[in-house]
C-alpha cells in the first residue's frame, strides 16, 4: 500500500477524532497489507462497523458469484450456497482469518 494512502487514512482518522465523528475503515491491497482504523466516538464507530457488516452481508447474499474468495466470505458471513441464511460460522482468530485472507488475495491475484 503506498505511503500516500496510509497518510490520507491517518489524516482522516485525526480529523474524525477532532470533530467527534466515528470512523471504521479498512483498506486491503492485493499483497495482503491492511490498514485498519477505528477512531473517534466509540458508539458511532460501532454503529458504523455494524452497518458495514450488514451491507456486506446483504451484498454477498445477493451475489451469484461462487469463486473461492466469495464462497469463503459467504461462509464467514453465515450465508449458504443457496443464498439462504445459515448458522454463523465461528472462526478461530487469527488462523481462520488468515486462511480467508489467503483465499481472497489468491482470487484477487487471479490464482484460482
Amino acid at each position: 500500500m503506498n505511503e500516500k494512502i496510509k497518510k490520507l487514512i491517518n489524516e482522516l482518522a485525526n480529523e474524525c477524532m477532532k470533530e467527534d465523528i466515528g470512523l471504521a475503515l479498512s483498506a486491503l491491497d492485493k499483497q495482503g497489507e491492511m490498514a485498519l482504523v477505528q477512531a473517534g466516538v466509540l458508539s458511532l464507530t460501532g454503529i458504523g462497523v455494524l452497518q458495514q457488516y450488514e451491507k456486506m452481508k446483504s451484498t454477498l447474499s445477493e451475489s451469484n458469484c461462487n469463486c473461492d474468495a466469495c464462497s469463503a466470505l459467504k461462509e464467514q458471513f453465515g450465508i449458504d450456497s443457496s443464498n439462504e441464511e445459515a448458522e454463523h460460522y465461528e472462526f478461530d482468530f487469527p488462523e481462520d482469518v488468515n486462511d480467508l485472507f489467503d483465499k481472497v488475495l489468491k482470487d484477487l491475484r487471479g490464482a484460482h
